[in-house]
């Protein structure tokens, strides 16, 4: 008796053995399968029992995927998987400090993606990034879960690749104004992007010139080995490739539409967004440079001499080994259009990365055949001009613009008078040449070329800027754009709606009608070419749509006074 009770002990304890052995086979292939493993290269083994102890009571904190480079582990915000920071380029420090990007080497192991990386150096800070320096070239990528992912498409989700603005010195992909939450809850991928800036990104001189064979472009250069970054990768994160559309605010506007002309960057997007800005307005926005390549590499030599270097292999190894902080800090754009900024950096028209004649690609048909939704905001001007400059300051903002003889002829057009201010005057002409002339040659010729255009117009002042006095100026529209928006009126939050959800269905569908139902229901028309010059038609049709309180189908605003600004810019060749 006492022998078979021994032997039915040790079944039992035998038994008992093997459950556990069960349920921990089971509880390590669950962990598994989450994907919520640490960071294999450099946490701890307590680290590790402290994380899997919190992930068996909760749903998964962190997801990783598999790329073509590595393995990266972002973060997990209910339907939406969080990647900050994932490298898309070798640092450009060093000998690659105003040097073509190179693409990011792959990598061992796990790398976390859970913070921001720093910001490109600049003047002031930006909320959000992790300081600034110069290993900068990181991408951000919000992507609606697997399970939650809202596209019909089996190839995977639509893909908006969006630069940020900031004159070309200042800002990051990181701003909580470019979250991309929302669209990832409505099944996009958003990816933001930092590029290099400033005279770290822009500066033009003849030896880069001989040994790469481009100058003054390493930030565009940056733009477009993200994109290349994106075709490579994206797939791995539910995205389809081939259904990218890349856009941006001010300087990113400018940006996309420059690289709407590269041919480096042909095939890289399908649709753009251009809000507020497009390269052929550089002219009048950076007038000391223009764009142009000699004004640019007159000005960087300029710059150098600030360095004690010469433009040449000297020179260039000099200013490699300058504080980087100081090269940036020194190369700011102004926001006083009266006074602009000496040492003011942007894209060149080098002939290698942008066409050395912008205007002449456009009009000959050598732009990106993509689907286009682009638009400006009432009062762009009213951030660069002061509301008390005198009729004096609204002449040298023409005259540095301009140049003389065109401005003398915009300041008999439009005089300051006491129904219109100098002050107002100046507004206007900043807000009609350097953010809707340039972007309505781009919509023309791509409506000629039949292709769908959609043009906005929004007239809408926050609550917040309404106490400025401001209007609806340059950049305020971009909040409502990504849907966060903060301290709206109930208008404000219905308008918001209505312009997110007709960018939404512009990436998804290349059509802002077609996807999820808009508050206001109006069908948005394409638009169609508005003929200039000898050509020029009587009939303004009312195809641009008006985001306001209420919003409505409108012609092309104050079409006459902006094809007379047009043809000032554009009849006889861009402003050099």
């Amino acid at each position: 008796m006492d022998s078979c009770n021994g032997m039915s002990e040790k079944k039992n304890f035998l038994s008992l053995i093997v459950v556990m052995i069960v349920i921990l086979i089971l509880l390590a292939m669950s962990i598994m399968l989450t994907g919520c493993t640490g960071r294999v290269s450099d946490k701890s083994e307590s680290e590790d029992s402290a994380q899997n102890d919190t992930m068996l009571s909760s749903y998964p904190e962190y997801i990783e995927v598999e790329t073509p480079l590595g393995t990266v582990k972002g973060a997990v915000n209910g339907d939406v998987f969080v990647f900050k920071g994932i490298p898309y380029a070798k640092p450009p420090v060093e000998e690659l400090r105003f040097a073509p990007t190179q693409p990011v080497e792959p990598w061992l192991g796990v790398l976390d993606c859970l913070d921001y990386s720093a910001a490109a150096p600049q003047v002031g800070s930006i909320e959000g990034s992790n300081g600034e320096s110069e290993d900068c070239l990181y991408l951000n990528i919000w992507a609606p879960a697997a399970e939650k992912n809202l596209t019909d498409s089996e190839a995977g989700a639509p893909v908006y690749v969006f630069f940020h603005g900031g004159s070309y010195s200042k800002g990051a992909g990181s701003k909580p104004v470019n979250d991309g939450t929302y669209f990832a809850e409505k099944g996009i991928i958003l990816v933001t992007v930092n590029y290099r800036l400033n005279a770290l990104g822009f500066m033009a001189l003849e030896e880069t010139m001989k040994q790469y064979g481009t100058t003054g472009n390493f930030g565009t250069l940056d733009q477009i080995q993200a994109l290349k970054w994106v075709r490579d990768n994206i797939s791995a994160f539910g995205g389809d490739p081939k259904r990218v559309t890349a856009g941006g605010n001010s300087a990113g506007a400018f940006a996309v539409s420059a690289l709407m002309i590269s041919p480096l960057a042909d095939g890289l997007f399908s649709q753009a967004v251009l809000e507020s800005g497009c390269i052929l307005s550089s002219p009048v926005t950076s007038p000391y440079n223009r764009g142009d390549l000699e004004k640019s590499l007159d000005m960087s030599r300029r710059y150098a001499e600030m360095f004690g270097a010469e433009d040449s292999s000297e020179g260039l190894s000099i200013l490699r080994k300058a504080d980087a902080d100081f090269l940036a800090h020194n190369a700011v754009f102004s926001l006083n259009f009266i006074d602009p900024a000496t040492y003011s950096f942007w894209p060149v028209f080098d002939g290698a990365v942008i066409p050395k004649d912008p205007l002449k690609a456009v009009k000959e048909g050598r732009i990106a055949p993509v689907k286009l939704f682009a638009g400006y905001n009432t009062d762009e001007g009213s951030l660069f001009i002061d509301e008390d400059i005198t009729e004096t300051d609204y002449k040298t903002s023409a005259y540095l613009m301009f140049g003389a003889q065109k401005a003398e002829k915009i300041l008999g057009k439009f005089p300051a008078t006491e129904d219109h201010s100098a002050a107002a005057r100046d507004r206007d002409l900043v807000t009609m040449s350097c953010f809707r002339a340039g972007m309505m040659e781009y919509a023309d010729k791509l409506s000629a070329m039949g292709q769908d255009v959609y043009l906005y117009h929004y007239d809408y002042m926050t609550p917040t800027l309404l106490k400025t006095g401001l209007g609806a100026t340059h950049a305020s529209e971009l909040p409502l754009f990504f849907g966060n928006a903060k301290k709206l009126d109930r208008e404000g939050e219905t308008l918001s709606r209505e312009m997110h959800l007709a960018l939404v269905n512009f990436i998804m569908n290349g059509d802002p009608n077609v996807g999820f139902e808009r508050p206001s229901g109006l069908l948005w028309p394409k638009y169609s070419q508005q003929s200039q010059g000898d050509q020029q038609s009587e009939i303004n049709e009312a195809n641009t749509m008006l985001f306001s309180t209420e919003c409505v189908i409108e012609g092309v605003a104050e079409m006459e006074d902006l094809d007379f600004i047009r043809e000032l810019m554009f009849g006889s060749g861009m402003i050099r």
